[in-house]
């Protein structure tokens, strides 16, 4: 029998947006998994979330600033002595490093993307040096992490985000979805993501920029950009400048429900980021049968698996973006057989592996 006691330091509580909240839903999932003798309390930086109801055997302790943040989790170290550390983001680590000091715990860093890319100076930390395992997203981004940081690469794993199939089935007959959001006719083309000032990497612009040359040999494209963020007004001028706004559409707000239903009616899905840790997006995406392009210098290599799932282009050439977005647009509908290396119960396994020898294991 397996049993422990983990401490969770979380960037969003367990129902909040976004791929990092999405990642670590999975990461709670597959540790509650392993035995029914394993208790979870997460102590959350940023609140608390929608409400809806949390797995049981994981206690959310929401905190509302820095300070607050920083003190609940010394009090939980103290008074719940965990086993296991989870520092859910690698700007937590001078806490996490702090709590495993005051529990005695085994301590396990997550690692997204760019925000261990380089050695910022809220990085360069001696903590470093108390991290026990490293879970990494992406291989691009495990590179780069051992590139500057003293981990070696023994303690540094790559786990993959999951997705779970059954989620993303279709909902309602796709044509009727077609007509209730006016895209009869259209050849649509889809990107979602967070529209950040801050981080422009995605590519939004990118493919704007194209769509006149797109137009002429697909008067009925249409591009729907699918995200929420500061960095709209400057999309949008941008299209007004190309003469592009009648082939471009902004939809924000939508729950999860609602964005399935898009994926179901788009006909291909494109993101050619240069900052992604992964992309739970492209295999969103893939689950509802979309032809997908990717960057080819980011995690969103390991998410098309080097190219075997979709098509990888250099985001950065505009020749060889148009020809795969050309391509892209072309190709047919269907779930890649590759997609299963994502389940949630590979995930899970893959978890449980690296995790359990932090635990306590007992002979029955």
């Amino acid at each position: 029998m397996i049993r422990g006691k983990i401490l969770a330091l979380l960037p969003d509580p367990y129902w909040g947006k976004g791929g990092i909240a999405e990642y670590n839903r999975g990461v709670i999932r597959g540790l509650l998994a392993i035995s029914p003798d394993v208790e979870i309390r997460a102590v959350v930086r940023r609140g608390r979330g929608s409400g809806e109801t949390i797995p049981d055997r994981l206690t959310e302790i929401p905190t509302f600033n820095a300070a607050g943040f920083i003190a609940r989790s010394l009090v939980e170290a103290r008074a719940f002595r965990p086993d296991l550390l989870l520092c859910a983001h690698a700007h937590f680590l001078p806490v996490a490093a702090a709590c495993k000091r005051l529990a005695g715990a085994s301590l396990c860093v997550e690692a997204y993307g760019i925000e261990v890319w380089q050695p910022s100076i809220r990085l360069r930390t001696k903590h470093w040096a108390d991290v026990d395992e490293c879970i990494a997203i992406s291989r691009y981004t495990r590179e780069r992490l051992l590139s500057w940081s003293p981990l070696p690469p023994w303690k540094v794993h790559v786990l993959p985000n999951s997705i779970a199939l059954d989620g993303f089935r279709p909902r309602e007959d796709r044509s009727i979805t077609r007509r209730r959001l006016g895209w009869e006719g259209k050849r649509v083309l889809l990107t979602v993501g967070r529209l950040s000032s801050l981080e422009r990497g995605k590519g939004h612009d990118r493919i704007i920029g194209l769509l006149p040359r797109l137009e002429q040999e697909f008067p009925d494209i249409l591009y729907v950009i699918c995200g929420e963020g500061d960095d709209i007004p400057r999309l949008q001028s941008l299209a007004r400048e190309l003469g592009v706004t009648h082939a471009v559409r902004f939809l924000s707000g939508l729950g999860r429900e609602e964005l399935v239903l898009l994926y179901h009616a788009a006909d291909a899905f494109a993101m050619p980021s240069t900052q992604e840790g992964f992309g739970f997006v492209y295999l969103e995406a893939m689950a509802c049968g979309l032809p997908v392009l990717a960057g080819n210098k980011d995690g969103s290599i390991d998410a098309l698996r080097n190219g075997e799932m979709g098509i990888l282009v250099d985001p950065e050439d505009p020749e060889e973006l148009y020809r795969g977005l050309r391509c892209v647009l072309q190709r047919p509908r269907c779930i890649p057989e590759g997609l299963k290396r994502f389940s949630t119960e590979m995930f899970a396994a893959h978890l449980r592996m690296l995790i359990q020898p932090f635990l306590h294991s007992e002979v029955s």
